[in-house]
Formats: structure tokens, C-alpha cells, sequence
């Protein structure tokens, strides 16, 4: 019997999204993605739309584009078998870690998944992420400013064996940002499935 592979499932995160982290030429994001005004430039992350699952429609205009992460519960379509999650974000203040919290009718109370973000504005990565964008220019306030361009991080976590789950639950840690979510899984009562 040929076994499923899994594939790669971009999550929602429209709802979720409560922050304005990029900016178009000249635009004030307010506090944009650290609370001091201070974004990406929105013309450049416009690309990564397929890796992230579309942008809101206002890009850089205000609209919140990431999700700082608040205990946002993030449904799956359905219940899968999840072998990894993928997340591409970053964090303000710091390198920072945390966990998210893979839920089903299989594990009710949870199976927590470790991950971690460098600082967007760090240069290397602090553990096994990979950055997946660095920006041209540093935005604040809707002006370009000197200093070290921005980047988005790319990490991954997996448990230990595949999990069947219906949710992730992001952490409440507001310092930690995510710009895409998803999850590499098959379809569930494919494999093994219970943790």
C-alpha cells in the first residue's frame, strides 16, 4: 500500500491579522510593525503574496498584514494529519521564542510545537531560521531612514510523529509576528495519526 505525501497547506490568517507592518512610499503606518513607526516597504513584500496567501487588498495602506501573535486559534479545513508547520514572520525587541499549539480529536489538550523568530532587523539568524526576504530600505513614519534593512524569517516546527489536528493556536507573546502560516499534512485517516 502506497503511502499519502503530504502537502503543503497555506493557512488563513485574514482574520487574524491586527497589524500594520509594511508601508507604501509616504504612508504613515502609525506604530507600524514595533510600535515605533518603523515598516517594510509594502512595493517589495507584494511578491511574496503566493508564500503567504494573498495580502489584504490596502497593502501598505493601512490594512493589517501579520498577525502579532495574540492566542489567535487558526482553523485547518478540516481535520489533517500534520507532519510540520511553516511560518514566515519576524520579532521586534529581540530574538524570541514560544510555542503553538496543534489541537484535535486526537489531542484535545494540545501538542506544542516550539519555534522562534530573530529580531526583523537582525542580521543573522539566531538558530536553524532562514531568511526568506530582506528589504532594500527601512521605513519610518512613511519615510526611508538609515539603518539596517528589515528582513522576514522563515522557521518550521514538527512534532515528534504526525498529529491529526483541526487548529493551531498562536501564542500570546506580541512581540513575535507572522506574515504566513502553514502546514505540510495530508488528509486525515491517510497515515498514523495519534500522538
Amino acid at each position: 500500500m502506497r503511502e499519502a505525501s503530504p502537502v503543503r497547506y497555506v493557512l488563513d490568517l485574514g482574520g487574524h491579522r491586527n497589524n500594520a507592518g509594511c508601508a507604501a512610499p509616504g504612508f504613515d503606518a502609525q506604530q507600524g510593525f514595533d510600535g515605533f513607526g518603523r515598516t517594510y516597504p509594502a512595493e517589495e513584500l507584494a511578491a511574496l503574496g503566493p508564500l503567504v496567501g494573498g495580502w489584504p487588498e490596502l497593502l501598505g495602506r493601512g490594512d493589517p498584514d501579520n498577525a502579532e501573535c495574540d492566542g489567535q486559534v487558526v482553523e485547518l479545513d478540516g481535520p489533517l494529519l500534520v507532519h510540520a508547520v511553516g511560518l514566515l514572520g519576524a520579532s521586534c525587541g529581540g530574538a524570541l521564542r514560544d510555542e503553538l499549539v496543534l489541537a484535535g480529536p486526537h489531542a484535545p489538550d494540545g501538542v506544542l510545537l516550539p519555534f522562534g523568530f530573530p529580531d526583523f532587523l537582525a542580521r543573522p539568524g539566531t538558530g536553524d531560521e532562514v531568511c526568506e526576504f530582506t528589504a532594500s530600505a527601512l521605513r519610518e513614519n512613511g519615510r526611508t531612514v538609515p539603518g539596517p534593512p528589515p528582513r522576514l524569517w522563515r522557521s518550521h516546527a514538527g512534532p515528534a510523529r504526525p498529529v491529526v489536528c483541526s487548529t493551531v493556536r498562536l501564542p500570546v507573546n506580541p512581540g513575535l509576528h507572522l506574515f504566513g502560516l502553514w502546514v505540510l499534512a495530508e488528509a486525515a485517516g491517510t497515515g498514523a495519526g495519534r500522538p
